[in-house]
C-alpha cells in the first residue's frame, strides 16, 4: 500500500515554534530525532492533541520509522517549504501473525515528544505477513512576511 500525506495535524506550540525558528535556521536542526509512529482507534488530531491520545499498534514485526536527519527539505513554491518524510512499514511473519488497522500517523521522539499526526482516510490493515505500507509525508510551514 502506498499513502501520500496531505493534512499533517501539527501540535500548535511547535507550528509556532518551527515557523518562528526556521526564519534564523534551516529546519532540519529543529528535528534531530523525529520517528513516525502508526496509530490505531479513532483518534482524529487536532492542534491540541497529546502523545497519550494515540496508541500504536502491535502487528507482527511493527516497530516505529526512524526518520533521516536531516529530512530533504523541500521548495513547494516561493513562500512554502517542508520538510519531506519518507516511511515503510512492513510486517514479518510470526506465529501466531498479530494483525492490526492502522487508522493514521503520528510524529514523535524516543522520549515520547508529540509533534504532530494525521489521520488516513481509511484504516490500512496489517493482515499477512510482509504486508507494507510506503508513507511519504510532507510537513509544510509557509513563511510569511512580518505584519501578514
Amino acid at each position: 500500500m502506498y499513502y501520500e500525506g496531505r493534512s499533517l495535524v501539527w501540535k500548535r506550540s511547535l507550528a509556532h515554534d518551527v515557523l518562528a525558528a526556521v526564519q534564523v535556521r534551516p529546519a532540519a536542526a529543529l528535528v534531530p530525532a523525529l520517528q513516525v509512529a502508526l496509530y490505531t482507534g479513532v483518534t482524529n488530531p487536532t492542534p491540541d492533541s497529546v502523545f497519550a491520545d494515540f496508541t500504536e499498534p502491535a502487528f507482527s514485526g511493527y516497530s516505529r520509522f526512524t526518520v533521516a536527519v536531516p529530512a530533504p527539505l523541500v521548495t513547494v513554491d516561493t513562500s512554502t517549504t517542508g520538510l519531506l518524510l519518507q516511511c515503510l512499514f512492513t510486517s514479518t511473519s510470526a506465529t501466531p501473525y498479530v494483525t492490526a488497522n492502522v487508522n493514521g500517523y503520528f510524529l514523535t521522539d524516543a522520549g515520547g515528544g508529540y509533534y504532530g499526526a494525521e489521520r488516513f482516510d481509511t484504516p490500512f490493515p496489517f493482515a499477512h505477513a510482509l504486508d507494507f505500507l510506503t508513507l511519504n509525508a510532507m510537513m509544510l510551514m509557509e513563511l510569511r512576511p512580518e505584519g501578514e
